[in-house]
């Protein structure tokens, strides 16, 4: 969303304007890739994109915003998928400015794809605690109340159960393994 000065203090249009330009991001070939990444991503886009979008398969952008998921010997599989600086765009990340020097931070409306991936609040759906802190956060930037967050600041806010990454990985694995 662009370089913010030192001290950036959002004005009341900027998470409209932040919420126009993920919808319209959103409603092209990458909309569906957002839904298939899951967690708050797929949060953010469930309101803009068709949960049908995902069973339509590729967008025709898939060579250009793919990655390939298999690689054998009848040819590659590949499917849409998102940049980090197109994640960044859903989560609302501005960089701002540090006041040493062109060093800069960046912050977020929301906690960005890794932060949430890697929290405790990441259990591998959509739960009914994760949309209590979804709705208590929207209601607090529409009320003006909440701030920009920086990742550390979102790891400390999405920090539950420190087991629960750890715990989702082993299951990961073993289903891995399984299958």
């Amino acid at each position: 969303l662009g370089w913010r000065p030192f001290r950036y203090r959002p004005s009341p249009t900027d998470y409209p304007a932040y919420e126009d330009m993920r919808d319209r991001f959103l409603r092209g070939p990458q909309g569906r890739a957002a839904l298939m990444k899951g967690g708050i991503i797929w949060r953010l886009a469930i309101s803009t994109v068709s949960i049908l979008n995902v069973f339509d398969g590729p967008s025709d952008e898939v060579l250009n915003h793919g990655r390939v998921l298999m690689d054998g010997e009848s040819g590659a599989l590949v499917d849409d998928d998102l940049s980090d600086e197109e994640l960044s765009l859903i989560s609302g990340v501005y960089n701002v400015y540090t006041n040493n020097g062109s060093q800069m931070a960046q912050e977020s409306w929301w906690p960005k794809y890794n932060t949430w991936k890697d929290s405790g609040a990441d259990v591998g759906y959509w739960s009914s605690f994760n949309e209590v802190f979804f709705q208590n956060r929207l209601a607090a930037i529409r009320g003006k109340t909440a701030s920009l967050r920086s990742a550390h600041d979102w790891r400390i806010a999405l920090k539950f159960d420190r087991r629960t990454p750890r715990t989702i990985s082993a299951n990961r694995q073993v289903s891995s393994a399984f299958l």
